[in-house]
C-alpha cells in the first residue's frame, strides 16, 4: 500500500491484515522499493503523493520487479485525465471514499487474472 497519509496506511494495513494479507506500506517510490525484497502480489496506490503520483510509483515498481505486477489506484481524484492515465497502464481505479467490499472484489478479480498473465 502506498499513500502519503500515515493514518490511511495504518487503516489499510488493519483492513488487509484482517483479510489475511501480508502488508508492506510506503509513502512513495523510495520507501516502496525498500519495503520488501519480494515482488508484491498487488500494489494499492493513492494518486496524489508528495512529489510524485501513485502511477509514477507503480511504473517504478514494475520496472524494478516485473511489468505485469497487478495494481489498483485508490484515489479521490475523479478527473478524466487520471482515469485515462491509469487505463493506459491497465490499472483499475477505485474512488475514495472506498468501500472495503469494492476493494476486496477488485483484489479477487486481479488475483484471478494474475495466473493468466504469467
Amino acid at each position: 500500500c502506498i499513500d502519503n497519509d500515515a493514518r490511511i496506511l495504518e487503516g489499510m494495513r488493519l483492513l488487509l491484515e484482517g483479510w489475511g494479507c501480508k502488508v508492506d506500506t510506503a509513502s512513495g517510490s523510495a520507501a516502496a522499493q525498500a519495503a520488501g525484497a519480494a515482488t508484491p502480489d498487488i500494489v494499492l496506490a493513492d494518486y496524489h503523493l508528495d512529489g510524485e503520483t501513485g502511477l509514477d510509483v507503480i511504473r517504478k515498481l514494475r520496472a524494478l520487479w516485473r511489468a505485469d505486477i497487478p495494481a489498483v489506484l485508490v484515489t479521490a481524484d475523479r478527473s478524466n485525465e487520471v482515469r485515462a492515465a491509469a487505463n493506459q497502464m491497465d490499472i483499475p481505479v477505485i474512488n475514495k471514499p472506498m468501500k472495503p467490499a469494492t476493494l476486496r472484489s477488485m483484489m479477487e478479480r486481479m488475483r484471478r487474472l494474475a495466473p493468466a498473465a504469467e
